[in-house]
């Protein structure tokens, strides 16, 4: 197991070495936006960290419920 330093991100520092993180859905560097940080900040606090299983588990929440209502998929 490699030991990364620092937060996760696009950019990390694994053994000492900075690289570009691309195995990961961090690449685009979204995580560390702040446009992404504060809401999911306040959606955390609001409505926990996450659902604990899988949506056929534990049902469907209502805010992802609205999610995909606002939201049309092709």
């Amino acid at each position: 197991m490699r030991l990364v330093s620092g937060p996760q991100g696009s950019r990390v520092v694994p053994d000492g070495r900075p690289v570009l993180l691309l195995c990961s859905d961090r690449y685009l560097g979204l995580a560390e936006h702040q446009r992404v940080r504060e809401p999911a900040a306040e959606t955390a606090l609001r409505y926990g960290a996450g659902a604990g299983a899988s949506r056929l588990v534990s049902g469907t929440m209502s805010v992802h419920r609205r999610l995909e209502e606002r939201w049309s998929w092709p």
